[in-house]
């Protein structure tokens, strides 16, 4: 037996060394297993630059197309990669190339030092390490259908009024000093900024998410704009005490204008109300 397993790392800032799992490599006696999540990978997209997220990507896919030297056709239409190498094919990940890819690492993505386990490698071993140590799928996409739904109601009514799922890369707006991505901004004699949130996400996403919207605000405010700042969201389950307390303290500041999600007509009244128009020149066709 002879089952060991590393985490892979995607680093969201390396001034701080802060990282986020984002796959995981596990190897058996004649086998390795392989997953990223693509969802969580979407996530992250908000955290890097158009380059460093092509990296990223690219990084992935080449550790893919590593483990994947022999694959199986039926293999490859499964959502778990599990890659055979039983008899005269070889893989790459031995435990000795692991520790090399642990000490190694660019600024994008690194490997943890491979764990040994005295475990027989297997599926339902594999989806426990992933399960705990990358995501679960499942619970993510009823969270992302909560954000989408908010988009499909309220998007059609206000896209003649605001720039749509606007990334703002440095130095498009005075001051700015890292990317920052918005649901929408409009702006009449100030800006008109929103943020659809799922208040149950977990607590790095939901206070970098946050935290991005409350850096541009003071960025108008250097600029001297006083802007009008929508928050989307419903009230998170009350056994997500961090998000809970995020919640309240949003809903209670004087700086953002809470939004529950089934009441977003707010919005749609206040844009047509105010003549919002949107932030940056849209092209015509």
């Amino acid at each position: 037996m002879n089952t060991y397993y590393s985490v892979i790392f995607a680093s969201v800032n390396s001034i701080i060394s802060e990282r986020l799992s984002i796959g995981i490599v596990m190897v058996g006696d004649n086998r390795v297993w392989f997953q990223y999540s693509g969802k969580k990978l979407s996530l992250m997209r908000q955290f890097f630059t158009d380059e460093a997220f092509q990296l990223l990507k690219t990084s992935l896919k080449n550790i893919e197309s590593t483990a994947n030297s022999f694959p199986n056709k039926e293999e490859i239409a499964n959502e778990l990669k599990l890659f055979d190498f039983s008899g005269k094919n070889h893989h790459a990940f031995s435990l000795e190339y692991m520790r090399y890819l642990s000490r190694y690492c660019n600024s994008t993505l690194n490997f943890n030092e491979p764990v040994k386990i005295d475990i027989e490698a297997s599926d339902e071993l594999f989806g426990h390490l992933y399960n705990e140590f990358v995501f679960v799928e499942t619970e993510e996409t009823k969270r992302i259908s909560t954000v989408e739904t908010v988009k499909t109601n309220l998007y059609p009514s206000i896209k003649n009024h605001v720039n749509l799922d606007q990334r703002i890369e440095t130095g498009t707006i005075s001051g700015l000093i890292i990317p920052i991505e918005l649901d929408f901004i409009g702006k009449n004699e100030n800006p008109v900024v929103g943020k659809i949130t799922d208040f149950n996400q977990l607590n790095f996403y939901l206070d970098a998410s946050l935290g991005n919207l409350f850096v541009l605000m003071k960025v108008l405010e250097g600029n001297g704009q006083s802007g009008n700042y929508f928050i989307i969201g419903n009230e998170p389950d009350k056994q997500h005490t961090n998000q809970h307390k995020t919640w309240q303290e949003v809903r209670s500041s004087k700086f953002l204008d809470f939004v529950p999600c089934n009441e977003t007509q707010r919005v749609i009244e206040y844009m047509k109300t105010h003549d919002v128009k949107p932030y940056f020149e849209v092209e015509n066709d």
